[in-house]
């Protein structure tokens, strides 16, 4: 055990009275609000200070931290929105804290509740069934992300700029971008409302602007007079417009790099002041970073560079829940960073997201420190998720820690609930696959892992051994009508080996467009003869279905790109309901009445999957009465009856 947790509530009470402010460099939580809100918990929002030592071992690794601006006492100040959700009577807390890393600015704990994705620090949120809170943990939101967009709610980060010697930092910073109908000007942050990097001179020749008709594509380079810079330099602006079926590329001298890698000392330091400060509004014996997406890519980055230990070297988190984070990292600490940019199959491409280590066995993984991954079919086609479990050339499986669990859901799209069943640019309806049954319950076990050593369940993920997770020419597809089934050599997401320049393991970007060497090898699970992934943990849904489900779903060619896929969602096609239907469409798949009969087998059968997850310990007992009476509405749905 990690020798801090191992200590007696009562003693980790009496040693944050003898700690100070300064011991956690998180100097002063200032209270913006207090409310009551439900299920006996109350909404704190405030603002936390920090001030990092730039000659500590802990802060050496930020890069640009030397070259910031500093206190009287030879800090650098920064300041962070936090969000805290916690019993109003304290005794009611189990002494654990959901540490939840916005993604982008928004809040997401609350979708562990199956509320609202995003929490709004000015409104009162969708707290969904209360389900963390009836378990008493606290939740803590902590802003980290400095270029997020400036509105209420938004959880954000206000460091400060890096000067060499007081003189005005330049760089080259890249923005791709491409349209789903025409365009006649685009932003040049990742989204619209976010803070791009200020303009140093509108005529810099390295301002450059190119197009291409895929990925690897040549560029054609874009002549200067068809473009400019408008809204104050946070947008271009093109002749004729922008288009669908190209991907443009924007490359500018920016100034003024903001000192990014301080929202990982941020995070940081705000868990090591909720753990041993006297003067926290809360106080927490247990940490566990919880992060969707983005965010979960922050916490592997977190982890990944060793942010792990705050700069006395007492253990920050006692755990960490990546969801959908796949094998990647992200732009959380470089020069000129954007911690917002991503890689998926349409967009921010070449971005130091898909990059080494993809192996936590290749961390620098505390020993007492336990994971839990969580990912989906998605993750395989957009998301590189089969580098997680397998050497870089694909030929064989990378077992994974002792303190790490993965677990891959089979038929799953990115996030659930994104969109409505049909979407326009989708080739299908979309996935409606509800599956934060099973983080809630990994959220249970997680916290039994670390409390007891109770382990969770076994990991459940494909691979090469079992000949779930095959290469690419290996992939087939039984012939299922109503579904388009992507081309992996066109579709699939890769990712290469990068070169940005001599300096980038100082954290410095020289070169921009990176240069691109060989792909890593990226593999997909194989679907069994309905067209749904094997090798994954299959809910009741898909262990039951009235369906086939899929992690992707292809665009549109209307839109542009129309052999590749649309980022974050997956497909539904339902069974036809009788045999003659099926046979009448070719369909090989087993119509509903040749595997069910009636209703009431259906819903015995679902039933009895529901219960083996819970038994086996993938989703909670509590949880079962609401994932059973899914299962009547289902059915209707799907079958009109």
């Amino acid at each position: 055990m990690r020798s801090r947790r191992s200590l007696p509530i009562c003693l980790v009470v009496l040693l944050c009275g003898l700690a100070t402010p300064a011991d956690a460099h998180a100097v002063r939580f200032d209270l913006i609000s207090r409310t009551p809100i439900a299920y006996g918990y109350e909404k704190i929002v405030g603002r936390l200070v920090y001030a990092d030592d730039p000659g500590t071992p802990a802060n050496a690794r930020v890069v640009d931290l030397a070259n910031a601006p500093r206190d009287a006492d030879g800090l650098v100040e920064s300041s962070g929105d936090v969000v805290i959700l916690a019993p109003v009577d304290r005794t009611r807390a189990n002494g654990a804290a959901i540490v939840d890393i916005p993604n982008r600015g928004g809040a997401s704990a609350l979708w562990l509740n199956r509320g609202r994705f995003g929490s709004d620090a000015t409104k009162a949120d969708d707290y969904g069934d209360g389900f963390f809170m009836k378990h008493g943990f606290t939740s803590i939101s902590v802003g980290c992300e400095w270029d997020v967009p400036q509105r209420a709610g938004v959880l954000g980060l206000r460091a400060p700029v890096a000067t060499e010697n007081g003189r005005t930092i330049t760089g080259l910073v890249r923005s791709d971008f491409h349209v789903d109908a025409p365009a006649a000007q685009h932003w040049i942050a990742h989204d619209p409302g976010q803070t791009p990097y200020a303009l140093a001179d509108a005529n810099d020749p390295a301002n450059v602007l190119t197009e291409r008709s895929d990925v690897l594509a040549p560029r054609r380079t874009i002549p200067r007079a068809r473009w400019r810079f408008v809204a104050d330099g946070t947008a271009i602006a093109l002749d004729g417009g922008f288009v669908p079926g190209k991907i443009y590329e924007l490359i500018y001298r920016a100034k003024d790099p903001v000192v990014v890698g301080l929202g990982l000392a941020a995070v940081r330091d705000a868990v090591s002041f909720f753990e041993h400060d006297p003067s926290a509004p809360v106080h927490v014996a247990r940490a566990y970073g919880f992060g969707i997406s983005q965010s979960g890519r922050f916490l592997r980055t977190f982890v990944a560079r060793g942010f792990d230990a705050d700069e006395r070297g007492r253990p920050v988190f006692d755990a960490i829940m990546p969801i959908v984070s796949g094998p990647a990292l992200g732009s959380f600490d470089h020069r000129f960073a954007q911690p917002s940019r991503d890689a998926d199959p349409m967009s921010s491409f070449f971005y130091p997201t898909d990059i080494p280590p993809f192996h936590e066995a290749d961390f620098p993984l505390p020993p007492d420190l336990k994971v839990v991954d969580i990912h989906t079919s998605y993750g395989y086609w957009g998301r590189t998720a089969s580098l997680m479990t397998t050497t870089d050339d694909g030929r064989a499986d990378v077992p994974l820690p002792a303190n790490v669990r993965l677990y891959a859901i089979a038929g799953g799209m990115h996030v659930p609930g994104l969109a409505p069943a049909q979407r326009p640019g989708m080739r299908q309806r979309t996935d409606p696959l509800d599956w934060r049954w099973v983080p809630r319950a990994m959220l249970l076990r997680l916290d039994a892992w670390v409390r007891t050593g109770v382990a969770p369940p076994p990991s459940v993920y494909p691979t090469i051994a079992a000949g779930t997770l095959v290469r690419p020419e290996s992939w087939t597809y039984p012939p299922i009508p109503g579904i388009t089934p992507p081309n992996p050599f066109v579709a699939l997401h890769r990712t290469f080996r990068y070169d940005y320049g001599p300096r980038w393991n100082e954290g410095i970007v020289d070169r921009e467009p990176p240069g691109v060497g060989a792909a890593y090898a990226t593999l997909v699970p194989l679907p069994d003869g309905d067209g749904i992934d094997l090798g994954m943990l299959r809910l009741p849904e898909i262990a039951v279905p009235l369906g086939t489900y899929t992690g992707w779903n292809v665009r549109d060619p209307r839109i542009g790109f129309g052999d590749h896929l649309v980022d974050f969602f997956g497909s539904l096609v339902p069974f036809a309901l009788t045999a003659a239907e099926r046979e009448a469409t070719h369909d090989p798949r087993a119509s509903v009445a040749e595997r069910y009969g009636v209703r009431e087998n259906y819903i015995r059968a679902f039933d009895a999957a529901t219960v083996a997850l819970a038994r086996e310990g993938y989703v909670l007992r509590d949880d079962v009465p609401p994932i059973e009476a899914h299962a009547t509405e289902l059915w209707q749905e799907l079958t009109g009856t």
